[in-house]
């Protein structure tokens, strides 16, 4: 919607309650962001690259933020979380490396992997106590499977669906050839595969976003 734009400061207003994924992608230039209260989630990529935030609030009614809604956001110092929140999704916060201080982090938040992975200043003890060991290093260290070294990829003929970030920071990945039956693939699907020049489209998926990868 806005991807690159020249925004300084935005303020959402209350009418608006959902913002597609990417719509503020690289604005480099913005400081300052209130979002409206009415808000239920925070979309994937909504804020990727956004160089120069350096806080935000998330609005009350938020359940979800989405896969890294805030990676590489690489000022931002301060997150305050709202009660309402039960999920941050794989590398929401990834690469925001003067992150220092996650307000209303609880227990009961689901953290999936690699949400504050490069977050070097997040020291392990914001996160709740009776979060899982596993959990917590799972948050900070991301996928540790060893298949981001593939160099190449033939996906299964079963595979219908694509999700955003399934193949993130796969960054040896060359060629993947996707099936017939799949017909939908998320944006941020192959988040930061830049040696990915090869994509063998055996069917004609529909993309969501406008940032594969």
């Amino acid at each position: 919607m806005f991807v690159s734009c020249g925004f300084e400061a935005l303020t959402i207003p209350y009418s608006v309650t959902v913002i597609g994924p990417q719509s503020f992608l690289n604005c480099t230039h913005l400081k300052s962001v209130s979002l409206s209260d009415s808000m239920t989630e925070i979309s994937s990529e909504l804020f990727l690259g956004c160089t120069r935030l350096t806080q935000i609030t998330i609005p009350k009614n938020v359940s979800i933020i989405k896969d890294h809604a805030f990676a590489d956001c690489s000022r931002l110092e301060k997150v305050i979380l709202p009660q309402s929140l039960a999920k941050i999704a794989m590398g929401a916060f990834k690469g925001c490396t003067r992150l220092c201080e996650i307000s209303n982090l609880t227990g009961s938040v689901t953290l999936e992997e690699g949400v504050f992975e490069g977050c070097d200043k997040l020291d392990k003890h914001v996160l709740p106590s009776n979060q899982s060991d596993s959990q917590s290093d799972s948050a900070f260290t991301g996928n540790s499977s060893g298949c981001e070294e593939m160099t190449e990829i033939t996906l299964p003929e079963d595979v219908d669906y694509i999700r955003a970030g399934t193949f993130a920071d796969y960054g040896q990945l060359k060629k993947i050839s996707i099936p017939k039956d799949v017909w939908y693939i998320e944006g941020g699907a192959f988040f930061r595969c830049f040696q990915l020049t090869d994509v063998e489209l055996n069917g004609n998926p529909h993309f969501h976003g406008e940032k594969t990868r």
